[in-house]
């Protein structure tokens, strides 16, 4: 009876060994399985329709477009294949469709064309006011814009005046005088012809 029950204890914990043992090793593949399980339930949806899912790759039933794994534009890896904090990954289709462009840093130098509004004024180290010596009035104007170039001496207007008309007259008549009072009264005349705005007035 002794020699039995111990052969029966034996095969007991013979038995609760390997239930152990195999408990021990079929959990790991269990917790593999199940994570291979949940890879494989992926789910690709259309970046232009959000709405179409399907729990397989294809394409989009409205526009054509091919389906992306839901979630796989929210992070970035580097080349190694590690996740970066912050970096998105755009696909393809998405960058052709909004499109994004890229280039790499580099320095270098640039122009660029600024247009800004503004206004012209006239300069007034080449601004002239001609003020006439006698009074009169404008008779002619020649053709004349604003802001064009004229030269020296060039005829702008023509104005007619009494008084430089009045001192030509007595110039005139002083000719036929004596000599004495004609001389005197000539020089008068003169300058009051000068006075009034003559340009180089000839005399005989």
């Amino acid at each position: 009876m002794r020699t039995s029950a111990k052969i029966a204890i034996g095969i007991v914990l013979a038995a609760g060994i390997f239930v152990a043992g195999y408990m021990a090793n079929s959990g790991p593949s269990a917790v593999v399985s199940s994570d291979s399980s949940t890879k494989q339930a992926t789910t690709y949806v259309c970046p232009m329709h959000p709405q179409f899912r399907l729990d397989h790759p294809g394409d989009c039933a409205i526009c054509g477009m091919r389906l992306e794994p839901e979630g796989g534009s929210g992070g970035g890896s580097d080349k190694a294949g590690l996740d970066l904090p912050g970096a998105v990954v755009i696909g393809a289709a998405k960058q052709q469709l909004i499109g994004v462009r890229t280039d790499e840093v580099r320095h270098e130098s640039s122009s660029h064309v600024l247009r800004v509004p503004g206004r012209i004024t006239v300069d007034d180290q080449r601004l002239y006011r001609i003020i006439a010596a006698a009074d009169g009035w404008i008779v002619d104007l020649e053709d004349n814009t604003v802001g064009r170039s004229v030269r020296k001496n060039q005829l702008l207007a023509s104005y007619y005046t009494r008084e430089l008309l009045a001192n030509e007259r007595l110039f005139l008549l002083s000719i036929p005088a004596n000599e004495q009072f004609a001389t005197i009264q000539k020089d008068f005349t003169q300058a009051s012809i000068r006075t009034s705005g003559a340009a180089n007035p000839q005399f005989p």
